[in-house]
């Protein structure tokens, strides 16, 4: 009957043990994103989507480090309009990625790829297309609204009278919201982010959307 007892309690606090391990897991990733997660020129954190709240497929921190250098810089600017262009560290980052599929994709003798006919080609079009994009990309904004690339290098204009919240969604990009019920994404690591941020929250605010 002892022995039963110790076998009863050795799960339980074993059980214990891995609950309060990935509990102060979840509690960590929360104050690194605290301390990672963006905020406007004015302090205010970026509120994140229910999805990235979890934590469960979140940037690591370094890789979040590392796109946002030179967030800071100024951006370029035309009479009317403010332009981001991606951050130094969020090309750097295009690069490396790109890179190690590539090697991963050519090298030879490896069996990272299985051998499917084409499936190199593709995959290297690919990465071509999202350096491509990640260097072409620009966001330009003015006292009208929004105007930004999307994936197939389309400008898409949004009034922000339309734009209902803007939401972090813990990777690379910010998540907007439409009065018409879309929603697109468009990237969140840009030189001049945080102006542009505290700029969207009052023009939001103007609607009472927030």
């Amino acid at each position: 009957m002892l022995d039963i007892i110790y076998v009863v309690l050795g799960f339980v606090f074993c059980g214990a043990v891995i609950f309060g391990f990935h509990y102060l897991r979840f509690l960590t990733a929360r104050r690194v994103t605290k301390w990672t997660n963006q905020r406007d020129s004015e302090g205010q954190e970026v509120e994140q989507t229910g999805f990235a709240k979890t934590q469960l497929s979140n940037l690591p921190m370094d890789v979040g480090f590392v796109a946002g250098v030179g967030k800071n810089a100024e951006p370029n600017m035309t009479l009317n309009e403010t332009i981001l262009r991606p951050t130094i560290g969020m090309r750097l980052i295009s690069i490396v990625i790109g890179g190690a599929i590539l090697w991963m994709t050519w090298l030879t003798g490896t069996k990272y790829i299985p051998d499917v006919p084409y499936l190199k080609e593709g995959l290297s079009a690919v990465v071509a297309y999202s350096l491509l994009y990640t260097n072409l990309y620009e966001l330009r904004y003015d006292q009208h609204g929004i105007i930004h690339k999307d994936w197939f290098l389309r400008e898409v204009d949004f009034r922000w009278q339309d734009i209902l919240s803007i939401r972090d969604n813990g990777q690379y990009a910010y998540v907007l919201r439409l009065e018409s019920g879309r929603k697109t994404e468009v990237m969140k690591y840009l030189v001049g982010i945080r102006p542009f941020l505290t700029y969207a929250r009052k023009q939001i605010a103007k609607n009472n959307r927030m």
